[in-house]
């Protein structure tokens, strides 16, 4: 997702493109890139602001690091008293 999206979701998908052997982290949990280099997992949000770190390195190399800012608004359902 973009730095600052807002969702009324609990649950965001990550996903992103790397090279098949760089070493994938989202939030501190590795995540396993497909032969392409494609990878994808799910994150369960807190209510409020949640930073998403990802983090990719090759073996022997620097630590590359991404994070991304996403706001969970619970939506609220109001009833009317009768």
């Amino acid at each position: 997702p973009v730095d600052g999206y807002a969702t009324e979701e609990a649950q965001i998908v990550i996903r992103g493109e790397t090279e098949p052997e760089v070493s994938i982290l989202v939030n501190g949990v590795r995540v396993l890139p497909n032969s392409e280099g494609r990878f994808e997992t799910e994150i369960v949000l807190e209510r409020g602001m949640n930073i998403i770190s990802i983090e990719g390195a090759k073996r022997h190399s620097r630590t590359a690091s991404v994070y991304r800012r996403v706001i969970f608004e619970e939506k609220i359902t109001l009833s009317r008293a009768r």
